[in-house]
């Protein structure tokens, strides 16, 4: 998600265990839609946002956690 926002490497790997179906968002599709579509881009541009905030919630209380545990 990162990198379709900020245009940086990725981050992350994946890896499918079994046949799936890859749906693929460049940054000029994404400037596409936002230009086209603006309402549908709103709608992926906060998922993404919903998704990334909760992935940094669950890293903060896992810190949190660590450091609770080490103190």
């Amino acid at each position: 998600e990162l990198s379709l926002l900020d245009g940086r490497k990725h981050s992350a790997t994946a890896e499918a265990m079994e046949d799936v179906t890859l749906l693929v968002i460049t940054q000029q599709a994404l400037a596409q839609i936002e230009k086209n579509h603006p309402e549908v881009a709103l709608k992926v541009i906060k998922n993404m946002a919903l998704k990334i905030s909760g992935i940094l919630r669950d890293m903060n209380e896992k810190f949190m956690e660590m450091v609770n545990y080490m103190w």
